[in-house]
């Protein structure tokens, strides 16, 4: 029989992990069977499988997820789980399973695919590219103890109170009483920050029952209410996986996350690694908790397009929104020329709308990942060598106002 590929069936879910655990022997059966079952939109069609004489040989995981932009949402598909038996290996079997994970989710709607990995140029040929991300790495001072007092002074930075509040109420995470509290503070610090994806209490109840270090999981409290958390793991190299906290609260939070580093230090942690969205009173905290900083980008992450027409149609009202908040009030016609797709975006009566081309005054030819970097918030270098006028470059700055990209790590996959 011909090599086939296809969604899998859900009596054959444990024939998925007996490739998944062949092909990944560091990793064990459980964390993937415990990962796939604890996650809420899981579903056969997103394990797509790669069929050989009536056996499953290779294999991979779409992940769904809803992710931010501004105001907007788009659908993402992670990619996970990637396996080919090892007796099957070097057939181009993967590459095949991989494209039919592309086409499912061209035709089911999806705007992005996002996946994590070392082997970049075996998935740059498929369409994924590198999208930067930036990390901290803190070598933390050898004398934290509890309880600490940093020298801010009001004239260090502004925003930063000079000392934290002395009755500041910290627990642990009491995943009964806590986390419906945990979930809201998410949503209100995240609500138009781009790339965070949307939970609900789902999610926190699946992953804390897999990636969950029950001593990194802190709450803080004003009166009786939960106002700001940070999460992360303990061991020589400690991680701050995230953080937030309501409206109103920043000073709570620094009080926290300065609490957090503290018992870091006292589970062993000479370094502490973060991905930190620019919360500058947070990263002033981390930063005088440490004899040095260092900044490291990182390649991990590939995103790719499902299509430009599709993902333009999603941003259409934070689009609209970015430009009524430059100002921009006169119309305009831009083009965008990406993947053999032509769009024109018009603004006109305070509204954006798409179409084919016609006659815009500049027509932007970009690769998907400059597409990306433009109107996910890292901005896009390219274009500085482009020729505007002006004007054009007044419009262009306004629809790429996106903002900070944040990716939680605790969303990865």
């Amino acid at each position: 029989m011909p090599f086939e590929v296809r969604a899998s069936c859900p009596e054959e879910r444990d024939e998925i992990l007996d490739v998944t655990d062949a092909a990944f022997e560091r990793t064990s059966r459980e964390f993937f069977e415990t990962a796939w079952r604890l996650d809420p939109n899981d579903a056969p069609e997103l394990h797509r499988v790669g069929v050989l004489d009536g056996r499953i040989v290779s294999a991979a995981r779409i992940v769904r997820k809803t992710v931010r932009v501004g105001c907007a949402e788009l659908t993402l598909g992670g990619i996970a789980d990637v396996a080919t038996h090892p007796d099957f290996r070097g057939r181009g079997y993967a590459t095949e399973v991989l494209n039919d994970c592309l086409r499912y989710m061209d035709a089911s709607g999806y705007h992005l695919s996002m996946l994590f990995t070392g082997l970049q140029a075996f998935y740059r040929r498929l369409g994924w590219e590198v999208f930067p991300t930036y990390h901290h790495l803190f070598h933390l001072l050898p004398n934290l103890q509890p309880p600490l007092t940093l020298p801010l002074s009001k004239g260090e930075m502004e925003g930063v109170s000079a000392g934290w509040k002395p009755a500041l109420r910290i627990a642990l995470l009491d995943q009964d009483q806590h986390l419906e509290a945990v979930a809201h503070v998410y949503e209100e610090f995240n609500l138009t920050r781009t790339a965070t994806a949307r939970r609900d209490v789902r999610a926190y109840e699946s992953t804390l029952r897999w990636r969950f270090d029950p001593r990194a999981f802190f709450v803080a409290f004003e009166g009786d209410e939960v106002v700001a958390y940070v999460r992360g793991a303990f061991g020589e190299e400690a991680a701050l996986h995230e953080f937030g906290c309501l409206p109103g609260s920043e000073e709570t939070l620094r009080g926290l996350v300065q609490h957090f580093v503290v018992e870091a230090r006292a589970h062993g942690a000479r370094r502490l690694a973060a991905t930190l969205p620019r919360e500058e009173g947070v990263l002033t905290v981390l930063t005088r908790c440490a004899e040095s900083v260092h900044i490291r980008q990182g390649s991990g992450m590939m995103l790719r397009l499902m299509g430009v027409r599709r993902f333009l149609e999603a941003l259409v009202p934070e689009l609209e929104r970015r430009v009524i908040a430059a100002g921009h009030a006169a119309s305009f016609a831009l083009g965008i020329s990406c993947l053999n797709e032509q769009v024109e975006i018009r603004w006109d009566d305070w509204r954006i709308t798409l179409g084919d081309l016609s006659q815009p005054s500049l027509v932007l030819t970009l690769s998907p990942i400059v597409l990306l970097q433009l109107l996910l918030g890292i901005g896009a270098p390219a274009l500085a060598s482009v020729p505007m006028t002006a004007e054009q470059r007044s419009i262009v700055a306004a629809i790429a106002n996106a903002g900070e990209f944040v990716y939680w790590s605790a969303d990865g996959f």
